[in-house]
Formats: C-alpha cells, sequence, structure tokens
C-alpha cells in the first residue's frame, strides 16, 4: 500500500496532501451526525475535504483523471494512487 493519501476538497476539487489540510472550523455546525468524517479544511476555498479512499467513487475519479494527464504532468500523489489501483487490479486478475 502507498502511503501518500490524497484529499480532495467537497466544492473547489482541489486535490491536497494531509499536511496541506486546515483544521475545520465550526465542525458541529457543518458535518452531521452519521455522515462522511471530513479530514480538514482546503485551504483554496474553506470548504471541507476529504480522504479519497480507493475503491470509492471518488478514489475511480481520481485515478481517471491521474491517467488522463502526461507522466510528466501527474503529482506524486497521482503516480501513487495509478501504482495502488494496478496492485488491486493484478490481487483481482489472481
Amino acid at each position: 500500500m502507498y502511503s501518500m493519501r490524497p484529499y480532495e476538497c467537497d466544492n473547489c476539487a482541489a486535490i491536497l496532501a494531509a499536511e496541506q489540510l486546515q483544521p475545520i472550523k465550526h465542525y458541529s455546525e457543518r458535518v452531521d451526525e452519521g455522515g462522511d468524517e471530513p479530514d480538514g479544511e482546503c485551504p483554496q476555498c474553506g470548504s471541507l475535504a476529504y480522504e479519497i479512499v480507493q475503491g470509492s467513487e471518488r478514489w475511480k475519479r481520481f485515478v481517471a483523471d491521474a491517467i488522463a494527464k502526461p507522466p510528466g504532468a501527474r503529482t506524486e500523489q497521482e503516480r501513487a494512487a495509478i501504482l495502488a489501483e494496478l496492485d488491486s487490479m493484478r490481487e483481482g486478475i489472481r
């Protein structure tokens, strides 16, 4: 498993690293009980950001977008996600 976990802003769709996330202000006013647990605030727009969990719809979009980019334009997070997805596919074939 690859350690570079990507996060996505729910508003502006920015892809972020954990160290870029800001603390969530007014948490109880912004997060519904029983809903998805946000991981921080987007530093660009202040909206909630969520981890892109492997296998989720968010993950599928992230990997598809990463694959569509030229190899030299991919971030470390995108490269790690592509490798993780390839590993997952290999495991499914075995």
